[in-house]
């Protein structure tokens, strides 16, 4: 510890719980500012109920109309015909290979016993020629 005189233990605690009710003091205001805890009033509460009951009576009539404008006969046939077009149709060959496949371990095995082709030598260079001495006076 500090041999100060403005470091002690009184001012220590005393400044913790000046901290800890600083915090407190806050929450309350926030809590009243906010105005937590109060009940709203009935008028809100009748208007969200109004809007709630208008909201679903509005998604009754679509699910309505939309049902009205699918036949489901005509919806069961049509899934019927694409099922049978798709079965129907012959897989193409791709050009993309399935790694763990067969074609993929025999590409990996003719890969591996290709040889390897050899570096090409390097070019030889010639080194520059010295530039020549400069002629002295």
């Amino acid at each position: 510890m500090s041999d100060t005189q403005a470091d002690c233990a009184g001012r220590r605690f005393r400044a913790f719980w000046a901290g800890i009710l600083a915090l407190l003091s806050f929450g309350c205001v926030m809590w009243l500012a906010l105005g937590i805890g109060t009940r709203p009033s009935d008028r809100l509460t009748q208007a969200a109920t109004e809007v709630i009951a208008a909201r679903q009576q509005n998604l009754q009539e679509v699910r309505a109309a939309q049902a009205a404008l699918v036949d489901p006969a005509k919806l069961k046939a049509s899934v019927q015909s694409t099922i049978a077009a798709l079965a129907s149709k012959k897989g193409a060959p791709t050009q993309f290979v399935v790694p763990g496949s067969p074609t993929f371990m025999k590409q990996l095995q003719e890969a591996a016993a290709a040889p390897q082709p050899a570096p090409a030598p390097a070019p030889e260079t010639k080194p520059a020629p010295a530039p020549a001495p400069a002629p002295q006076k």
